[in-house]
């Protein structure tokens, strides 16, 4: 199990850094306190295993997530979790020896597998890249998958997770977790109409960093 007394006080120095003060500002809260919370959401998530380490991005540098967007308890582009560009070409590469009709689901599925996405958690429609541009930087979490995080009522233990989700109980692929602390929604103005939450995830990346990768897009998955 990663630390998170080791993973904020790493958080904490990185923050420290005059250019996350815009971050800081936003969420109320000094350097230690916003680590102390990531730190201890990653622990609690269950989500990454073996060597956690606390890493700082610097752009250019993309990453990707899936995503759907048909609700508010569901994913969509901004989120935690994240894999690098390098993940996603090796898996849309193997993709390439399935049908052309079949390759953007195979894809997705084989995507899901790898990152231990569960169906309720997001159907996966759509993919998200993060582009941290040059000159810009971003604090991560950055671990293999672990498919710990995926049980639940109903769903057990290793077994199961194979029967019901179809996905190997092993250390998944390196994934990398944006740090994000809970602040009051009506802190920002981008809330849609619908979304009723009292708390919403203030994300160590600048939102306009995130874009829909266009379906049609001769490049998809991968943005140009």
């Amino acid at each position: 199990m990663p630390d998170p007394h080791r993973l904020s006080g790493e958080l904490t120095e990185i923050l420290q850094n005059k250019r996350y003060n815009w971050l800081l500002s936003q969420a109320g809260k000094g350097a230690k306190e916003f680590a102390d919370e990531a730190a201890w959401r990653l622990f609690n998530l269950n989500a990454m295993t073996g060597s956690v380490t606390v890493e700082e991005l610097i752009g250019p540098f993309d990453l990707y997530r899936a995503y759907d967007g048909i609700s508010y308890k569901t994913a969509r582009t901004h989120g935690a979790f994240w894999c690098d560009r390098e993940l996603i070409k090796q898996i849309w590469a193997w993709s390439a020896r399935r049908p052309q009709n079949q390759r953007r689901a195979s894809f997705l599925d084989v995507l899901r597998a790898a990152c231990f996405i569960d169906p309720k958690w997001n159907e996966m429609k759509f993919i998200a890249r993060l582009r941290i541009p040059a000159g810009s930087a971003l604090p991560v979490f950055k671990g293999s998958g672990n498919w710990r995080a995926l049980l639940q009522p109903g769903i057990r233990n290793p077994q199961e997770v194979m029967d019901r989700l179809g996905m190997l109980p092993i250390p998944g692929p390196h994934q990398y977790m944006a740090p994000s602390v809970s602040i009051q929604a009506d802190y920002r103005k981008s809330l849609k109409p619908g979304d009723n939450r009292d708390r919403i995830p203030l994300w160590a990346f600048n939102e306009s960093w995130v874009c829909r990768v266009p379906d049609l897009e001769a490049t998809w998955p991968l943005a140009p």
